[in-house]
């Protein structure tokens, strides 16, 4: 899934889903947030190359 700007899901590559089967729950999340808060974690937060 991507979030409006082009980025997509580093979790479950787009797919909305995460291997287990279950929703992502890094892009599937209904919480609204701040352009601010956004841009922090997409710049400053976990990478996909990041390991878990």
């Amino acid at each position: 899934m991507t979030n409006g700007c082009g980025y997509v899901c580093p979790k479950c590559e787009g797919k909305g889903y995460i291997e287990s089967g279950e929703l992502c729950d890094w892009c599937t999340t209904k919480e609204i947030i701040s352009d601010e808060t956004w841009l922090k974690e997409v710049h400053e937060g976990k990478c996909c190359s990041d390991e878990e």
